[in-house]
């Protein structure tokens, strides 16, 4: 009720403030820039390459924000919260030391807190081909995550043509459950790149990059109530099928396991401008991932072993004319992700050590995702690197097959997704020299596929597989991922100028909402108001 109500009293500020708004007399912009158009307009500031950081076009602009949002609803996915709240600040800027020298950083902090979560265990369920999960919703109670954020990039040029690129990204999370079973997560995860870029001529920019990732995710289980409490969890090896174990069996949620994964790859990058105010930008990735769970020495066990091949490619053709920016986005990325489990033995030695020997490793799961995105974005009237109008398009499609196995048995699971969504930005500039931006967003998505079809590889013989499989939990998610849904935003924000040139202050606020369409297993409502308040300078 409090969300359908802020809704419509956003909606009716929208409305009247754009017709009220339209009858002020504008006067010529100030030197505002705008620190988002100014990031997205050149497609090599969005790439893995920070060699193209020497193409932002001020010699400095950075933005401090802090944000809070509340966010409330039953339509979730099962891992999520229907009732939360999240705040957090971040510091974000692009500094030209000198003519050939351009420096990034950022540093980020938030913190979210969730009530009534239960389902996965993982920070991220969907980034390991492996996922513990809480067998009761019993059990589900308040779960908080906090997270730091640093990243830094530098460009220079070595020559008129040659430039290079370094960039380190490194993250670092605590999330925790505050209910039994509770877990505890810390989570690390570091991007290296460094790469070069080339200017063959006035029609070709080239580029190559090189690309590191590491990413470690400890996780813990322990219980602080009666110990008299029996805790179940599904070892999901994919599509909530797997092993059912009960806590204090020292089986996969013993304590102190390791979530590993490792990426290697590299990226070419190839710019061309076949004519006067086209560029044509392309990018294409490959990496190479492997990972495990468990803990790897000669007395612990490493329970899977992960691998995959990561094929990317991303495009970008502009149109820039004197007062206005088309670009036109596609992207794509083709991973299949394969997971098996190790069987093994454990040895004892005269002097009374355990060891484990691994003599076979069984293949249990098997993925192909795709993704693939096409967008469009408008800047037009712009003046002083700040747009009058941005009009955004987008669609998205999303293909991910899955084949798990647990000999003899198996299930295959597959999920389509796509959305599509329109959103307009207009500035309102005041005669006092304020602007009032409006912001509105329409999008429509829906989905297809199975959630399970189970089978058997041979019914001969008198092996007895011990798959399990959490239906509760299955059907849940494949409704949240696939349900017609309708989503929309409404948001305001005020800026103010200062009397520094290129500085001021703003805040905003906005609703999204979504609204599903005949669905069973979940609620169909979900809402998030946001409050910013911000300094660009």
């Amino acid at each position: 009720m409090f969300f359908e109500k802020t809704y419509k009293r956003l909606s009716l500020v929208l409305v009247g403030g754009a017709f009220c708004a339209a009858n002020l007399t504008a006067q010529s912009q100030k030197d505002l820039s705008d620190y988002d158009f100014l990031r997205n307009r050149d497609a090599w500031l969005q790439s893995e390459n920070a060699s193209g950081l020497n193409n932002v076009a001020v010699p400095k602009i950075s933005v401090v924000e802090i944000d809070y949002n509340k966010s409330k609803g039953d339509f979730i996915n099962y891992f999520q919260s229907n009732n939360s709240y999240r705040y957090g600040a971040f510091c974000e800027s692009y500094y030209r030391l000198n003519a050939k020298t351009v420096v990034f950083g950022k540093v980020e902090y938030s913190r979210f807190s969730g009530l009534h979560m239960g389902g996965s265990s993982s920070i991220d369920p969907y980034f390991n081909p492996l996922n513990i999960v809480e067998y009761a919703d019993s059990t589900a109670g308040r779960k908080v995550n906090e997270i730091y954020h640093l990243v830094g990039a530098l460009s220079t040029k070595l020559s008129d043509r040659l430039s290079l690129g370094l960039k380190a990204d490194y993250t670092t999370e605590s999330y925790y459950k505050v209910k039994d079973l509770r877990h505890t997560n810390d989570l690390m995860n570091l991007i290296f790149t460094g790469g070069l870029r080339y200017k063959v001529n006035s029609f070709v920019d080239a580029g190559i990059n090189y690309y590191y990732r590491r990413s470690t995710e400890g996780i813990g289980f322990k219980s602080l109530g009666a110990m008299n409490n029996q805790f179940n969890s599904l070892i999901d090896f994919g599509a909530f099928y797997g092993h059912q174990e009960l806590f204090g069996s020292s089986g996969y949620t013993a304590d102190n396991n390791l979530f590993f994964n490792q990426f290697n790859g590299a990226s070419i990058q190839l710019n061309l401008f076949p004519k006067n105010k086209i560029s044509i930008f392309n990018e294409f990735g490959v990496k190479r991932r492997t990972g495990y769970f468990g803990v790897k020495s000669a007395a612990t066990l490493v329970r899977t072993e992960h691998q995959s091949d990561i094929f990317s490619y991303s495009g970008v053709i502009s149109l820039k004319n004197r007062a206005s920016i088309q670009l036109l986005k596609v992207a794509a990325t083709i991973e299949n992700l394969q997971n098996s489990e190790n069987s093994f033995r454990a040895e004892t030695t005269t002097g009374g050590v355990t060891t484990y020997v691994f003599y076979a490793q069984n293949k249990v799961f098997d993925q192909d995702r795709m993704n693939f995105s096409v967008g469009y974005t408008g800047y037009f009237q712009v003046e002083n690197n700040n747009p009058l109008w941005v009009v955004d398009a987008l669609f998205t499609a999303t293909s991910d097959d899955q084949t798990i196995t647990l000999y003899p048995s198996f299930r295959k699971h597959q999920v389509n997704q796509w959305s599509a969504q329109l959103s307009a930005k207009r500035n309102l500039y005041l005669t006092s020299g304020d602007v009032l931006c409006f912001h509105v967003q329409a999008g429509y998505g829906s989905g297809s596929g199975y959630a399970a079809k189970d089978g058997k590889y041979s019914s001969s013989g008198s092996s007895q597989s011990s798959a399990v499989s959490l239906d509760r939990y299955l059907y849940r998610e494949f409704e949240y991922l696939t349900a017609d849904r309708i989503t929309g935003t409404v948001a305001i924000r005020y800026t103010k100028p200062l009397e520094t040139n290129n500085t001021s202050i703003y805040g905003e606020v906005g609703y999204d909402a979504t609204k599903a369409l005949s669905v069973r297993y979940i609620g169909s409502t979900f809402g998030n108001l946001s409050v910013k308040i911000g300094y660009n300078f």
